[in-house]
């Protein structure tokens, strides 16, 4: 793999784009997995819908934005998060200089919060034959807050990330009913209620057991077919964005399922995300059934 990247042929943005999105992969699973952070979202994109227009780009920003709670006084904080990624290298001082900078200037925190973490995450992915494993620096620079801060509403920050993650899979209706603040009719299970329990055979069939096996065994309901996977959705989420998306009143709903799933076991390659979206991979629903 080493060899490949290092040819002339590979776009040198693609090496650089390679690197950043694992970084803001360590990133997210470190706000999700130790600070229990709920919900983690694009600064600037949140910022831009809020004040409906461009944000300046002459004031260095953090790339996210997420709410969690201190592990021992409970109370909630801000976390401005800044992830720099490498790869066969350690991040330059350059760079984390620039991500401390970005995390200091970032003027955003969560309404109800008064108090702001910043964290530069500094990740490097190393190759195989360098004898390095992938390595994770966290910098928290000390940054208070300011009357000047664009209040973030959970509700606006639970949207955007809703938003974002139908867009990313595809489901663009949905996407857009999320952003305009309504319910989300256009989310449909592969298979309702009346025909998921046939015993049909087939092509047909196959997937219906699939859908079945899923309820199950990770108690999710699945969405849309792309491949070896399915993108699912957790059945209680699924009703509150059908029933009325998402509302200010409702956030702490989303939060409580949030912290609830944290204590599902899953199997296998399949996964579910904070937001209650993951994919399921059918070679995990086939294995159960032989």
């Amino acid at each position: 793999m080493r060899d490949e990247y290092r040819r002339e042929s590979v776009d040198s943005r693609y090496r650089g784009l390679f690197a950043e999105e694992i970084a803001i992969g360590i990133m997210a699973t470190v706000l999700g997995d130790v600070f229990g952070a709920k919900p983690i979202v694009n600064t600037v994109e949140v910022l831009t819908a809020l004040n409906r227009g461009a944000v300046s780009t002459n004031v260095p920003i953090a790339d996210f934005l997420a709410k969690a709670r201190h592990q021992t006084t409970g109370q909630e904080w801000s976390i401005i998060a800044e992830s720099k990624g490498s790869l066969g290298k350690i991040v330059s001082n350059e760079r984390i200089k620039r991500a401390k900078q970005q995390v200091a200037s970032t003027k955003a925190r969560f309404a109800g919060t008064d108090t702001k973490l910043p964290l530069a995450f500094c990740s490097s992915v190393f190759f195989a034959k360098q004898g390095k494993g992938a390595s994770c620096t966290v910098i928290d620079p000390p940054n208070d807050a300011s009357e000047d801060d664009t209040l973030v509403k959970p509700a606006d920050a639970w949207r955007a990330a809703y938003t974002k993650a139908f867009r990313f899979v595809g489901l663009d209706a949905a996407s857009n009913q999320v952003a305009a603040g309504n319910a989300v009719t256009s989310l449909q299970r592969i298979y309702d209620e009346s025909t998921l329990f046939r015993d049909d055979r087939g092509q047909s069939g196959r997937r219906r057991r699939r859908a079945l096996v899923a309820r199950e065994r990770f108690n999710v309901d699945l969405l849309l077919d792309v491949g070896p996977c399915a993108i699912a959705i957790d059945p209680r989420v699924l009703a509150m964005l059908r029933e009325a998306g998402v509302r200010e009143e409702m956030t702490g709903e989303y939060e409580h399922l949030a912290d609830f799933r944290r204590k599902d076991r899953w199997h296998g390659h399949s996964f579910l995300n904070y937001l209650g979206l993951g994919c399921v991979f059918y070679e995990d629903l086939d294995e159960v059934r032989g």
